[in-house]
């Protein structure tokens, strides 16, 4: 029978190793934190061109700014809905 003897020095060791193995990051949650990281960038940038087009959009309705032939006051309202995609569409770069 083998008989072993261990030390409090080499428990703590193990318990430490045990403790940093079970708090490690997988490369999964890694790669989803990542993922994460660059859904909220993306969120802000389209935030801020929404914030920008709203201010443009704004404007163009008071008149101030005359679109082609209309301005969004006097176009009907699918031309306005269109002059409006346009303009979000310009701020963000979403195509669709």
């Amino acid at each position: 029978m083998l008989k072993s003897t261990y030390t409090t020095e080499t428990i703590d060791r193990l318990f430490l190793e045990l403790s940093q193995f079970t708090q490690a990051t997988t490369a999964k949650e890694l790669l989803l934190q990542a993922e994460i990281s660059r859904s909220a960038d993306e969120l802000a940038r389209l935030r801020a061109g929404i914030e920008a087009a709203l201010v443009e959009i704004t404007e163009t309705a008071k008149g101030s700014i005359t679109l082609g032939q209309h301005t969004a006051m006097d176009s009907g309202y699918k031309t306005g809905m269109r002059i409006a995609a346009d303009i979000v569409r310009k701020h963000t770069g979403v195509t669709k």
